[in-house]
């Protein structure tokens, strides 16, 4: 099987990409970045569809990663040989999988055919995309490579009758899953933590053989908690009887002497609002009145922060000063300092306007000679290319019309060989009739004569019917021969009439005509073209004067308005002297507003301050230095008084209530104090008894809460031996699965072992063969097993290639490769696609390298990809 051409219609960054490819080495050496890898994906997807369909990174999804840059169709096609039949493939790639678009023809009929499906590579290679990518792709630092279900089952020459080698991968990790959830040797196996929870059971039964002794001495210590219990109530009961006798004579004891401290209090809470009036020479202030001050006094303190911060420094008012003496005549609006400042902009643009329009000698020349080049020309640029364009359109299409009208003559040729043979079956007819003629006159056979009549009558008769067929044809095959012979003499002497027209342009230009250097040649001319249109602008534009008589203009303005403010310096230039008169304005209007602030700040600092000393005078204080302290130690003097006499006033009332609540007389006569003593030992006889109640009642509900507990262990205790019986017989069913399937894990992997150690020696031998190939060593050292895994044999020991350098290990995994290919291709052969392998080895080999590719490529086509051309090899492709 082999790749006999490729178009890209957009893949990447490749873009109407078309190549031809032959048998042996197909060399690809383009810079980085060129699309190398992009057109290896390309191959791949033809032959397996996009990879990675829902990963969302665009490095893993081949949909987005090679999605057109430039839009437009997202496929292209591929013509392939597969035994002795030639095909063409297209894809056609959208936003879904679902949505792709995959058509397949002989390109013998030019007819859809159904010998293959979408699955093109596996139908063709009989090998998945990931056996592919491990033997037939080779890869820049992906050289080394691992056996596949699919690999196995080729080598052995399984794929057509047996599923056994390509299921093995999936049956093994399904016996792998089971075992690892059934394990007894880890911690997340189902056995291992079932034999937890039968260790935690079998504690939990043998712990709970004693619960029903326990529940019944707690029950004993129950009964006789609550007999304790109630004859500590009936205790209780018979002094709560005594108690109430006693508690009718106390209480008037009581309120005999809630009266008189009620009478007390009346007269501590007047000598503590007498002396809190003694804080006030005149009057009380109310405490709205002290609120009010209080914030007055913020006032005044937020009016001295703004004198201090508008008040200006002693530079500030030489400033002022100066600038007083600059704007004594007039003061400038922003608006005027604006409008010449956009004067000052135009003026500056004029100048640099002027200074581009003023032609230099050297321009002059130059303009002289384009003028005598493009002056006399008939015809635009444009038209010229166009005409360009058109012929080379033409000549293109000629290739394919003069084959198309091959094919005609070719048909026409067939057509006439065709009417040859209906004359000669006409003729025999003709003979068997007179043969029948001849039988039944002479002959006594009349049915052999019937039957010559018949033949040669249908003979006849199917000459002149297909004669007839073959004759239309024939007349509209030659008509659209003829019509396109006419296409083609007409088109070469348009060409021809172009290109002389051509040879004339460009002789009055200066310029040889040649094919190949007439499209640089036009793109010469247009830049010259441009060069005379801006040159001839320019020296339109440099006997215009209008320019100079406006600068002057606005030079007078400017110049005038500065010079009002002195501020006009030939040293300088009118943008500084402008924004430095826009930046004194700002600067005058800053530092006036300032000082005026700093006088409104001043005048209200001072009527607040007269305000506070009228509040002091009135009450009769004299004011101190500190003015806040002083107010807020007149606040707590009134916060004082106001609580003094709150105080009292309650006091008074309190008084009031009781001695209208209670009958006063009966108080003064006085109440006898016989009984007081025993109340008093009756009542710490009740708290006794009410302690050990409560202690009791604690003790019995302790004794509830144990013999609950131990009644729900009892029931738990019952449900660990049902548990634990059936956790036991799970755990012997799951035992013994396990065992079961690890035996046919082992059994598996054995027969796998078996079956491709039959062809591990041929592998080898391939293997040795290409590694001494391209090293010039041999490869004795080296070791496949049964599983495709080449090992090495160093200081008396096998080891992995792993730890080899990566150029090793990318020259074991190429030899490897094209041994693994060897082995299971025995017939039709395929491709080879190789993107850049050779990366990683020295010089030496590298050159060895190319030798083996030479070797190889009399097998198998090859399509090389590479960036260098140290690595390359001297053949190339058609594009």
């Amino acid at each position: 099987m082999k790749i006999v051409s490729c178009h890209i219609e957009n893949f990447g960054r490749l873009h109407n990409y078309s190549i031809n490819l032959t048998n042996g080495i197909n060399v690809i050496c383009e810079e980085n970045g060129w699309g190398k890898s992009t057109f290896a994906a390309f191959i791949r997807a033809m032959f397996y569809g996009l990879e990675g369909e829902r990963k969302r990174s665009v490095e893993e999804n081949e949909r987005k990663r090679y999605r057109p840059w430039q839009g437009g169709v997202f496929g292209g096609q591929m013509i392939i040989d597969v035994e002795d039949k030639q095909y063409k493939v297209c894809r056609i790639f959208h936003e879904k999988e679902a949505l792709d678009e995959f058509e397949i023809w002989d390109t013998k009929t030019n007819l859809p055919t159904k010998d293959y499906t979408k699955k093109l590579g596996e139908e063709l290679f009989k090998i998945d995309r990931n056996s592919f990518m491990r033997t037939i792709f080779i890869g820049q630092n992906g050289c080394e490579t691992a056996p596949t279900d699919d690999i196995n089952a080729k080598i052995g020459n399984l794929t057509e009758n047996s599923n056994d080698l390509n299921n093995y991968e999936s049956a093994n990790a399904r016996l792998t899953e089971v075992i690892n959830r059934l394990t007894p040797a880890r911690s997340t196996g189902s056995i291992a933590r079932r034999n937890s929870e039968i260790t935690r059971l079998e504690s939990a039964v043998q712990a709970g053989n004693s619960i029903s002794e326990s529940i019944d001495t707690y029950q004993k210590y129950l009964q006789v908690e609550l007999e304790n219990y109630a004859q500590l109530k009936e205790q209780v009961k018979e002094a709560g009887k005594q108690q109430s006798e006693i508690a009718k004579s106390q209480k008037m004891i009581a309120k005999k002497t809630e009266w008189e401290r009620l009478k007390k209090d009346v007269e501590h809470r007047q000598e503590m609002l007498v002396d809190a009036q003694t804080a006030f020479p005149l009057k009380v202030p109310s405490p709205e009145e002290m609120k009010k001050q209080l914030l007055t006094f913020n006032k005044m303190e937020k009016a001295a922060e703004r004198t201090s911060l508008f008040e200006m420094t002693e530079k500030e008012n030489q400033d002022l000063n100066a600038l007083y003496s600059l704007f004594a005549q007039d003061i400038p609006k922003v608006s005027e300092i604006d409008k010449m400042i956009t004067l000052n902009q135009k003026l500056c643009v004029l100048e640099q306007e002027y200074a581009v329009e003023q032609i230099s000698e050297a321009e002059q020349k130059r303009f002289e000679v384009l003028k005598q080049t493009f002056e006399k020309d008939t015809e635009s640029l444009s038209t010229i290319t166009a005409k360009w364009n058109q012929r080379n359109a033409i000549k293109s299409a000629l290739p394919s019309n003069q084959a198309v009208a091959e094919a005609l003559k070719a048909s026409i040729i067939s057509f006439n060989q065709g009417k040859k043979t209906m004359s000669i079956l006409k003729i025999v007819g003709v003979f068997l009739v007179f043969l029948a003629m001849l039988a039944v006159l002479v002959t006594k056979y009349k049915f052999v004569g019937l039957v010559f009549a018949i033949s040669g009558v249908v003979l006849f008769i199917f000459g002149m019917m297909i004669g007839k067929n073959k004759t239309k044809q024939t007349c509209a095959v030659s008509a659209k021969f003829n019509q396109l012979q006419q296409t083609i003499v007409a088109d070469n002497a348009l060409i021809d009439r172009i290109d002389q027209d051509f040879t004339k342009y460009l002789s009055a230009h200066g310029k040889v005509f040649e094919e190949s250097t007439v499209s640089s040649v036009l793109q010469d001319l247009a830049e010259e073209y441009m060069e005379y249109v801006n040159l001839n602008k320019k020296v339109q534009n440099a006997t215009k004067h209008t320019k100079v008589i406006e600068i002057d203009s606005i030079q007078e303005q400017i110049s005038h308005f500065l010079e009002s403010y002195k501020m006009l310096s030939v040293e300088t230039k009118f943008t500084d002297n402008l924004y430095l008169l826009k930046d004194k304005l700002a600067q005058y209007e800053n530092l006036q507003d300032k000082k005026q602030k700093y006088h409104e700040a001043t005048i209200s600092y001072q009527i607040i301050y007269d305000e506070i000393l009228e509040f002091l005078e009135r009450y009769g204080f004299l004011p101190e230095e500190a003015l806040g302290e002083q107010l807020n130690v007149i606040r707590e003097y009134v916060d004082a008084y106001q609580t003094a006499l709150r105080l009292h006033q309650e006091a008074v009332c309190s008084l009031e209530d009781f001695e209208q609540e209670t009958d006063i007389a009966k108080l003064k006569e006085g109440v006898l104090q016989e009984n007081i003593v025993s109340l008093e030992e009756l009542n710490q006889k009740i708290m006794n008894l009410s302690d050990r109640m409560e202690e009791s009642y604690n003790k019995i509900t302790e004794y509830n809460k144990e013999i609950e507990k131990f009644r729900e262990q009892y029931d738990t205790w019952e449900e660990s031996q049902v548990k634990l019986e059936e956790v036991r017989q799970i755990q012997e069913l799951e035992q013994t699965k396990y065992d079961l399937v690890l035996k046919a894990r082992n059994y598996l992997t054995l027969a796998k072992e078996s079956i491709t150690a039959k062809y591990a020696d041929p592998i080898l031998e391939g293997f040795r063969s290409y590694y001494t190939m391209i090293t010039g060593d041999l490869a004795e050292k080296f070791q496949v097993d049964a599983n495709i895994s080449v090992t090495v044999d160093a200081l008396g020991k096998s080891r992995e290639t792993k730890t080899l350098s990566v150029g090793y290990r990318d020259l074991i995994g190429i030899c490897l490769r094209i041994a693994l290919v060897d082995a299971m291709y025995q017939e039709e052969v395929p491709l080879l696609l190789m993107d850049d392998p050779f990366t990683n080895l020295d010089d030496k080999k590298l050159c060895m390298g190319k030798k083996f590719l030479e070797q190889i490529a009399k097998k198998y086509q090859i399509i090389y990809l590479t960036c260098n051309n140290a690595r390359s090899i001297e053949r190339s492709v058609s594009r």
